[in-house]
């Protein structure tokens, strides 16, 4: 495997305990607190894809108006548990969207780092060429857990047909 892709500990001191930084890229949890934004936005991020939904506990309704003041854009595209596989594709298919024209760097977050992981690995595969199963290993090392969000990787298929 590529070490272009090996995940390092995020330094950003954010809420959320862990977190990993692949090239200009973040794979976090919730950064929860304005201090946490703040600290993202001393990082130099420039764009922040939210990957919770609105309905789930804990879901910070200010986070875009707080990220957006502080000149980083914000896009949230939810991934909830219990997902199905039409709709995972659809949403994933919108992340790499996202991906390809945000501004580096970039932070891609949900509550704990798991579904960030799993979209990631979506990204390796579907955007830069790894196996499905390097991909997911990548992901497991930034937090993917969730043996539903592996078959979710592991069963996408993008809508352009090409992987």
């Amino acid at each position: 495997m590529s070490d272009n892709y090996t995940p390092a500990p995020c330094t950003i001191p954010i809420a959320y305990l862990g977190g990993f930084q692949i090239g200009d890229c973040y794979v976090t949890g919730q950064p929860a607190d304005p201090q946490g934004l703040q600290a993202v936005a001393a990082a130099g991020v420039k764009s922040v894809i939210c990957l919770r939904d609105p309905s789930e506990p804990g879901f910070d309704f200010n986070e875009d108006s707080a990220l957006l003041a502080l000149h980083i854009s914000y896009t949230n595209i939810p991934i909830p548990h219990g997902i199905d596989q039409g709709d995972f594709d659809q949403r994933a298919d919108l992340v790499r969207a996202c991906l390809a024209v945000a501004q580096k760097p970039l932070l891609m977050h949900c509550s704990s780092g798991d579904r960030a992981s799993a979209l990631w690995a979506v990204h390796l595969f579907a955007d830069c060429g790894l196996s499905k199963q390097e991909a997911i290993q990548y992901a497991h090392e930034s937090g993917l857990a969730n043996p539903a969000f592996v078959q979710l990787v592991l069963n996408y298929s993008p809508a352009s047909g090409k992987k």
